[in-house]
Order: structure tokens, then sequence, then C-alpha cells
């Protein structure tokens, strides 16, 4: 089985846009299936938009970005009980099996294999398009 290469992930990409555009009602779809619970209509391709109410009013305490973790564990500590004696270091470690920050057999934390390869100049205006709240909340970059 072959693995996912960069030209299928632009051609889904662009595939998933055509589909499901900028605020078309079904934009949600860009990014994830669906849950059965997309009764709000302003859901959109944004994980942003699924934290708000329909006016964009944040309807969480706090949020956890997965790449800011490390820095934001003292903060999960405080508030979740069961994690208040179990420092980060041991968090990090789980899930370190076999095939742990790999695809198709490659590392990818190694400079070789970077996601930003999968992007050009299309798709990444796609998914800028698409993710722009994320992007701008979250201070992602490609």
């Amino acid at each position: 089985m072959r693995g996912l290469t960069p030209e299928d992930f632009r051609a889904w990409v662009h595939a998933l846009h055509e589909t499901y555009p900028p605020g078309s009602e079904k934009e949600y779809l860009f990014s994830t299936f669906a849950h059965g619970n997309e009764v709000h209509p302003h859901f959109r391709a944004s994980q942003y938009s699924w934290l708000t109410d329909e006016h964009g009013k944040l309807i969480v305490n706090d949020v956890f970005v997965l790449e800011r973790l490390e820095g934001q564990w003292p903060t999960l500590q405080r508030n979740i009980c069961g994690l208040s004696a179990v420092p980060y270091s041991t968090h990090a470690l789980r899930g370190r099996g076999m095939n742990a920050g790999r695809i198709g057999g490659k590392n990818l934390s190694s400079e070789s294999y970077a996601y930003r390869s999968f992007y050009d100049n299309a798709t990444m205006h796609i998914v800028g398009e698409h993710m722009r709240e994320d992007i701008n909340r979250f201070g992602y970059v490609f």
C-alpha cells in the first residue's frame, strides 16, 4: 500500500474546496466529518467556530492548542484534579509506540519530512481561506 503523496493531499483539498466552499451551508465538512449535531448555522471549517456561539462569543473557559500543550500544562493540572501530580513529561511519553510520530515510515519531526511539502501555493491559499480564523487566533503559519 502506498502512502499519501503531496499530489493526493492537494487533490483532496481541491475536491473539498469545490464541494464545500467558504460560506456554504456545509462548509464545516471541509475539515471534519459530520457529527450529527450540526444544528448551528455558524459552524465553519475552522475549529474556533465550534467553540463559539452564533455571535462569535467564546463558550468555553479555556482553549488548549496541542502545539503549545507543554506551556499550558499547568493550567490543565489546576483544572483537572487527576492531572495535579502528573508532570508534562509523563504525559508526553504516552503513545510513543512503534509508529507514533511517523507517516509512511518517515519521522514527522525530521527536517527531511515536513508537512509543508504537501502544500503548494494553491493549497495554501485554499486552506488559508477556510482556516483563516484558526490561523490568526492560534498563530499558525505555513
